[in-house]
């Protein structure tokens, strides 16, 4: 098993970051930059490591033939604003997509719509790929109970 370095720095503060950590306010946005085995990823949001299962279905694709299908896929991690996946099949860039999300901490799972924002070959399995979805908030779906799980997650 290969380790990797974590490294992150906070941009856009203008004081110290304990002092936003004692307040509990931020007052611009933070980007989180973390380079992770020579990758450098810019977030807007901290991700959780959550591994979970997911039926995701493609509803709008710029290829007609991809409506409609549906894969199995497995969260690495996740966010308010996204989920981070692999699955077996490669989700087209741009497509979106209904997600059910398996709640691993109580029966049920959370429906979600989601934009396929990329995807890319998985380095570590072979005939998998990695996917980063960006929820919509969408009111006939399960969003708001989504961010109180999220929120939840940020306490513990």
């Amino acid at each position: 098993m290969t380790s990797s370095i974590i490294r992150y720095k906070l941009r856009g503060l203008s004081r110290p970051l304990g002092s936003y950590m004692q307040t509990g306010l931020f007052s611009k946005p933070v980007v989180v930059e973390s380079t992770i085995a020579g990758r450098t990823e810019r977030r807007n949001e901290h991700r959780f490591n959550v591994s979970s299962r997911l039926l995701i279905q493609i509803v709008e694709s710029q290829s007609p033939y991809m409506i409609k299908n549906t894969c199995s896929a497995q969260s690495l991690n996740i966010s308010r604003s996204g989920i981070c996946l692999i699955s077996a099949m490669a989700l087209p860039q741009n497509d979106l997509v209904d997600v059910w999300f398996d709640n691993p901490d109580q029966p049920g799972s959370f429906y979600l719509s989601a934009q396929v924002i990329w995807t890319r070959a998985d380095r570590d399995s072979a005939g998998c790929f990695e996917s980063g979805l960006k929820l919509m908030d969408c009111r006939s779906t399960d969003i708001e109970a989504w961010l109180q799980y999220i929120e939840l997650l940020s306490i513990i």
